[in-house]
């Protein structure tokens, strides 16, 4: 992994590949690992794609420094890391959950040559209270094997993890535990209060670009009916809701997230070379 040096922070970012740039963007609390995990298998076999991985200050790796201290400041960071890692290049976004917030924030600065946009769980409001969150409904739940937890363990999954069984869990410790022992969490719990939103309300505006949509129905997270009222301002989006998924669609229901990815990346490929058409 490489460092992005900065003003405000010390991002760690990993660059695999050649070819289309995509920035991609992990949720909160997490690092580049759970994004990574789930997307690297697809891009076998891939040679088209530059797949530009990073920790968002103050998790994983990244280290924040003095004046870092809202959404604003995470945009102005990643606009400055596109410049310096792609500039002038057209580039695309994959962002989960809160990533999804940041890289959509990026689609109004108008200079970015943003092609595509997959955005998985999306954050839509940023504020928990204006959320419209269904109520828990687990789809399987193998209580033999939920036995076998450690109480702390079980407890880190029960209320959001819509599969509950060996395998998701297993992804889970791979996924998402470890990197919720990173970061710096005095940073990031002021952060959640006072900083998360950005001043200037993104879904207001009208977007022309093409971008697709995965959420899990049973999302306890941010739920998936803000994106369903969101979607009419996006005039070239397509919108997946899966039964039986919640906020770790990408797991619960990974072949067939496996399958809208994959199709999104074969999409992409085909736009890109038509914008660039000299």
């Amino acid at each position: 992994m490489s460092i992005f040096n900065h003003a405000l922070t010390e991002m760690w970012f990993e660059v695999i590949g050649e070819g289309i740039p995509i920035l991609i963007l992990h949720g909160y609390e997490l690092d580049h690992h759970c994004m990574k995990n789930i997307l690297e298998p697809l891009f076998k076999k891939k040679d088209n794609f530059k797949r530009i991985y990073l920790d968002i200050p103050g998790m994983g790796k990244s280290i924040v420094k003095p004046g870092l201290n809202n959404a604003d400041d995470m945009l102005q960071i990643l606009k400055d890391f596109i410049d310096t890692i792609i500039p002038k290049e057209s580039f695309s976004i994959i962002g989960m959950s809160y990533g999804a917030y940041l890289g959509r924030g990026l689609w109004l600065d108008s200079k970015l040559l943003i092609n595509n946009g997959l955005w998985i769980c999306p954050v839509i409001k940023a504020k928990l209270s204006e959320r419209m969150l269904p109520s828990l409904k687990v789809s399987l739940k193998d209580k033999d094997f939920l036995k076998t937890l450690q109480e702390q363990d079980y407890l880190a999954i029960k209320d959001w993890i819509i599969v509950q069984n060996r395998e998701v869990y297993e992804d889970f410790s791979r996924d998402i535990k470890l990197a919720l022992e990173k970061g710096q969490k005095e940073f990031l719990e002021k952060y959640s209060r006072k900083g998360y939103s950005f001043k200037k309300e993104i879904n207001q505006t009208i977007s022309s670009r093409k971008c697709t949509f995965i959420c899990g129905k049973s999302d306890t997270m941010v739920g998936y009916i803000d994106t369903v009222n969101l979607i009419s301002r996006y005039e070239n989006a397509d919108l997946f809701i899966l039964s039986r998924a919640g906020h770790y669609v990408q797991r619960e229901r990974q072949s067939t997230f496996e399958t809208i990815t994959k199709e999104w990346l074969a999409s992409h490929l085909v736009l890109f070379n038509k914008l660039n058409i000299k």
